[in-house]
């Protein structure tokens, strides 16, 4: 559809609810300065600390309009930044309001050019006040953490804050509780802290360790059983990022298995799950073959067999070739039962076929001569594997 055709319907759909788009027009423009009144109101009450009178120019804000981009001002970013934070501290007992004014904060903060004072201001003032009673609230949680997350992803200095405050041992306790939206931002949280951004010196490992222990790795395998038995929505997809993310050493890796992780990982393959739920449990499965005695389990718990059905049945999404291909990569190293499963049930006649399908994609190629390479090396079936792939 152009954009006269989008522009065109769009007018015939106020018409048909009897609305007309010059009449909304001018409404929106008349409406801007009072808006920006309320808000200079607003950060008025916030530098007076007067809880009381931001309640009532937020309702007022609420009843107006729920689109901030107008919400500048003639104050620079860290004041406006430094006043709402003000605010939303000081009506936390708010639910309704408090989470207003952190939508408000967000927008601003994400306006911001990424200005180091102004993140490290707000998220030592975020984590000071992040007590038992904001964690426990889902709404407030959720508030807290993706401000929380966006600073941490473009200020490192907050990066280092969140880890030395050890919000990651807070967080992984909150998500022993029932699931809620909070709990799919601690899991991004988690992981963008864990990633290495660029410029930012790597998590020590010692500091993973030390979270990573088998209550943490028993209560996240449990999560992901509950949800085999009765899905919620991205509950899986969320808690498989999370692992994805932590299993950076064969120590991990270790408390994982012992706490039925690989058995969970080809229960979730096996089920009809999502896109996203099969990426992130192709990617932990992937990591938690660097162990030995799993890569042997890997081949005699029919993994060799899942992992080529979902290569048949996922053709057309590059992503999940790719690391369904990485999963037998890393599965095949020193294996030559991975090897003997793959001629014995012509396997090899599916890797050749989508080496013709992708030819395009440098990925899948890689992961395709990576894997005949480990196949040959295993010694035994090389005249085979040869023989297989030169015939076809």
């Amino acid at each position: 559809m152009s954009e006269e055709e989008a522009f065109r319907e769009a007018k015939e759909e106020l018409r048909i609810r009897g609305l007309e788009y010059r009449d909304i027009l001018r409404e929106s423009s008349e409406d801007r300065s009072k808006r920006a009144f309320m808000f200079e109101e607003l950060m008025r009450a916030a530098e007076e600390t007067d809880a009381t009178k931001i309640e009532l120019c937020v309702s007022k804000l609420c009843a107006v309009s729920s689109d901030f981009n107008f919400f500048t001002g003639e104050k620079s970013f860290i004041q406006t930044t430094s006043s709402l934070t003000t605010a939303a501290l000081l009506v936390l007992d708010k639910e309704e309001t408090c989470h207003f004014v952190f939508k408000i904060l967000l927008e601003t903060l994400q306006r911001s050019n990424v200005m180091v004072d102004i993140w490290d201001d707000v998220s030592k003032r975020l984590l000071s006040n992040m007590g038992a009673d904001v964690l426990e609230n889902g709404v407030m949680c959720d508030d807290f953490l993706r401000v929380l997350m966006a600073g941490s992803k473009c200020c490192y200095r907050t990066k280092q804050e969140l880890l030395e405050y050890n919000t990651l041992t807070m967080l992984m306790h909150v998500l022993a509780t029932d699931w809620r939206t909070s709990h799919i931002t601690i899991c991004k949280l988690t992981r963008t802290l864990l990633a290495r951004g660029q410029g930012d010196a790597p998590v020590p490992l010692a500091r993973i360790h030390e979270l990573c222990d088998a209550e943490l790795a028993n209560m996240l395998v449990k999560i992901l059983k509950d949800d085999c038995e009765k899905p919620l929505e991205y509950r899986s997809e969320s808690i498989l990022y999370l692992i994805e993310s932590l299993l950076i050493s064969e120590i991990i890796c270790t408390i994982f298995m012992e706490a039925d992780a690989f058995d969970c990982f080809l229960r979730i393959l096996a089920q009809p799950f999502s896109e996203a739920q099969t990426k992130f449990t192709l990617g932990c499965l992937r990591r938690i073959l660097i162990l030995e005695s799993t890569r042997i389990r890997f081949v005699e718990s029919g993994g060799v067999q899942l992992v080529n059905r979902i290569l048949l049945i996922t053709g057309k999404h590059h992503g999940i070739v790719e690391r369904a291909l990485g999963v037998l990569v890393a599965a095949s190293l020193r294996n030559v039962h991975l090897t003997e499963v793959m001629v014995h049930e012509q396997h090899f006649d599916t890797l050749m076929d989508l080496m013709r399908k992708h030819k395009d994609e440098g990925g899948i190629q890689r992961q395709c001569c990576m894997l005949i390479r480990n196949c040959t090396a295993s010694g035994a079936q090389i005249v085979k594997v040869r023989r297989t792939c030169r015939e076809i």
